[in-house]
C-alpha cells in the first residue's frame, strides 16, 4: 500500500513536509526497527520523544516520519530527499488509524475487559469457553497471545502497543480466528493502542 493511499483513507487533517510516495513496508514506533520504506511515529513519552532518535532514520531510504504540528523538523532532515513528514494534531491517534489501513483483518468479534481486577481470568474463562464450543478464538493479555496450538507469544505488556496489536489481529485472521478477547489496561485505553478497533 502507497503513503498517500494510508494518509487519505486515515481522514485526518496533515500537513505534509517533502512529500515522497512509496509503497510502505512497515510501521514502528522504535527508532531502532526501522527500515526502508518504514512509517516511525515520533511519539513524546515521559522522558524520551521519538525524534530524540531521529538521527537513527538517516541510514534509510523513504521514510514516513509522523509528528506533532508543535514539533520542530530537525536541521540534518529539512533538505532531506529521503524522508518526508507528517504533521498532525495527533501522533498516536494518526498511527493507531495507520495500523488498521496496513494491518487489516476480517475477525468478526473483539471484545475487551478492562477494570483493576479480573481481566486475566475473565479473557482466560471466555477463551476456554470458545474452544469447548470450537469456536475460532483467541485472548489476548497478561498471558500473552493464546490460540489453540497456532500461535501462542508471550507479550510484556497487559494490552500490546497498537502496532503490535494490529499485526496480532492480521496474522490470526489468516489462522482463520473469529473471536477475539483483550485485555485493556487503562495505560492501553490511554495510549489508543485499541483504537479504533470496534469493540464489543
Amino acid at each position: 500500500m502507497k503513503l498517500k493511499d494510508i494518509i487519505k483513507k486515515s481522514t485526518l487533517q496533515t500537513k505534509i513536509i517533502n512529500p515522497l510516495n512509496f509503497f510502505v513496508k512497515g510501521i514502528s514506533i522504535h527508532s531502532d526497527q526501522v527500515r526502508n520504506n518504514f512509517i516511525f511515529a515520533a511519539i513524546k513519552g515521559g522522558s524520551h520523544h521519538g525524534l530524540d532518535f531521529i538521527k537513527d532514520l538517516l541510514n534509510y531510504k523513504n521514510i514516513a516520519v509522523v509528528l506533532s504540528k508543535g514539533d520542530k523538523i530537525p536541521k540534518d532532515f529539512r533538505k532531506s530527499n529521503s524522508v518526508t513528514f507528517i504533521q498532525v494534531d495527533d501522533v498516536r491517534l494518526f498511527i493507531s488509524k495507520a495500523c488498521s489501513i496496513f494491518f487489516q483483518n476480517s475477525i468478526k468479534q473483539k471484545i475487551a475487559i478492562t477494570g483493576t481486577n479480573g481481566k486475566t481470568s475473565i479473557s482466560f474463562y471466555v477463551n476456554q469457553i470458545w474452544r469447548k464450543k470450537n469456536i475460532d478464538g483467541a485472548s489476548i493479555g497478561t498471558l500473552g497471545v493464546q490460540y489453540k496450538k497456532k500461535l501462542n507469544m508471550i507479550s510484556k505488556l497487559t494490552t500490546p502497543d497498537v502496532i503490535n496489536n494490529h499485526k496480532i489481529l492480521k496474522k490470526l485472521s489468516e489462522l482463520g480466528c473469529e473471536k477475539v478477547i483483550f485485555e485493556a489496561s487503562s495505560i492501553g485505553l490511554d495510549q489508543r493502542r485499541l483504537f479504533p478497533l470496534s469493540l464489543t
